[in-house]
């Protein structure tokens, strides 16, 4: 699977002005438009940005400017896990953890040493400059999280060891970052003390911390599939939602598709259209499959299955159904019962 990064932080970078945007994509494949468009972006393409970024810079603090603005909320579940992680080094795991779905740059490594917990992040780009370029920015994002929770974070309770040499884009490192500071080392680390890591968070919240968690897996599997499936799996978990008894959720709108995978409505029926289906066929496909679980329940008045599955009368949920298996929804369901009796 290829390698990307999701190109909202492309838009953060445009979006803060860190250098003129004709320079930012320069020598990149894309145009300013196709690029605010993507949702996805291969990492060949975006460690060219950094480049860009960095001898374009107006400001030699780009990457901790970077940094800061890579709030948690800035980051869709991964960031609502992080805040209502139950504690600071649980916070800091959950987002190491999944911000890679985001991400896919680095390897994460988090060990309990006897006085310090270690976060080593390596780089999979083999790229140094890159590297550098998003250590400083994690780095920074991760301090401001620890600031956020804790308030202050005692400068003698972290270390920050950087591979790279001390450059000019570190010549106010020390306005952005807490603690010791140490370069040339032979891996980007961070070092916390249990004190801090151990410390419970005022933002802690068990149900949100939970749901979120399960987001990100679900987003995770979304990246893996192909956008037919990963379409496919969003009305499917709609439809779930909505025999849970979230009834709206049954209300399916390329609107509401669209806002889920930061994309433009015509982007998504383009890339439908390259599949050779469409939104509308993925959802008939998917009533189809919930209608017969349904029916096969019979508990289940059949206005309250054409209700979960999004049609606002039952005639038309009939309609539907009689043409998917030639016969009406109660049929269907007495056929089965027969069925069932014979076969015990």
């Amino acid at each position: 699977m290829q390698k990307v990064i999701h190109n909202s932080y492309v838009l953060m970078a445009l979006h803060l002005n860190l250098a003129p945007p004709a320079k930012l994509i320069q020598h990149s494949r894309f145009t300013l438009d196709e690029l605010k468009q993507l949702e996805w972006l291969p990492v060949a393409d975006g460690v060219q940005l950094i480049h860009n970024l960095q001898r374009f810079t107006l400001n030699p603090d780009t990457a901790f400017l970077f940094g800061r603005h890579l709030g948690a909320t800035s980051h869709g579940a991964v960031g609502y896990a992080t805040l209502s992680a139950p504690t600071v080094g649980e916070a800091i795991n959950t987002f190491v953890k999944w911000f890679h779905i985001r991400c896919d740059t680095y390897h994460a490594n988090i060990a309990h040493q006897e006085n310090f917990v270690e976060v080593v992040i390596t780089d999979t780009t083999c790229d140094e400059g890159f590297a550098g370029f998003f250590f400083r920015a994690l780095v920074t994002a991760l301090q401001s999280l620890m600031q956020q929770l804790l308030g202050h974070i005692p400068s003698r309770q972290i270390v920050t060891y950087l591979k790279h040499a001390q450059t000019e884009q570190d010549r106010n490192i020390q306005d952005y970052l807490t603690g010791n500071l140490i370069f040339n080392a032979s891996e980007h680390k961070l070092l916390i003390s249990h004190e801090i890591w151990q410390c419970k968070s005022p933002l802690f919240d068990h149900v949100s911390f939970e749901a979120n968690l399960k987001q990100c897996s679900y987003l995770k599997s979304l990246k893996m599939a192909d956008f037919k499936d990963q379409v496919s799996s969003y009305i499917r978990q709609q439809l779930e939602f909505a025999q849970a008894g979230n009834i709206e959720h049954a209300t399916l709108t390329l609107t509401r598709l669209s806002q889920h995978l930061n994309l433009h409505e015509r982007t998504v029926i383009r890339r439908l259209r390259q599949q050779d289906t469409s939104f509308r066929q993925l959802i008939e496909q998917q009533r189809q499959r919930l209608a017969v679980e349904l029916l096969l329940q019979a508990h289940y008045q059949i206005y309250e299955i054409a209700e979960i599955l999004g049609y606002n009368e039952s005639a038309n949920f009939c309609r539907a159904f009689t043409r998917w298996y030639g016969c009406s929804p109660s049929v269907y369901r007495r056929k089965k019962d027969k069925t069932s009796f014979a076969e015990t």
